[in-house]
């Protein structure tokens, strides 16, 4: 029989996504909006499994590939998210 190669991926670690948070003073006090959501990023570990003979022969790792995040972008009003004091 020929070889056979399985090809096989896992999740070995799921990134988070940030926020980024833009104030708007003319917003009603309180109110938070999504903009654009965020996604969760990961890391994936890929490999070959090659059998012959119906028996696993060898693993071949291969690089991880990651998936990127987006990021989560909200509009909040300033009672919400102060203004940071500006430093002279």
């Amino acid at each position: 029989l020929p070889w056979k190669v399985i090809f096989r991926r896992e999740v070995t670690e799921q990134i988070p996504f940030k926020e980024v948070i833009t104030v708007d003073p003319e917003l009603e006090p309180g109110t938070i909006r999504i903009k654009k959501s965020g996604k969760v990023g990961y890391k994936v570990q890929r490999s070959r499994l090659f059998y012959e003979d119906g028996k696993e022969r060898y693993e071949k790792l291969l690089q991880d590939t990651y998936q990127a995040q987006a990021q989560q972008v909200l509009i909040a009003s300033d009672a919400v998210y102060p203004k940071e004091p500006e430093e002279n």
